[in-house]
């Protein structure tokens, strides 16, 4: 970094490392937890006209 912010400027590499650290935890956290379902428990059968002709969802999509 010195040819861009001159001489005698102090590194930063402590602090990027720590960053990094902290980041993996949060990545091991995250590979650990899984989430509930987004738009709660489907239904079992999927018959609403317009759900199916307008935005193709059907019952086999949602059990995929």
């Amino acid at each position: 970094m010195a040819w861009s912010l001159g001489e005698g400027v102090p590194s930063r590499i402590k602090y990027w490392l720590e960053k990094a650290e902290k980041r993996k935890k949060i990545i091991e956290a995250a590979k650990k937890w899984s989430p509930p379902p987004a738009l709660g428990i489907p239904p079992k059968e999927i018959r609403e006209p317009f759900t199916v002709i307008l935005w193709g969802v059907t019952t086999e999509k949602v059990r995929e």
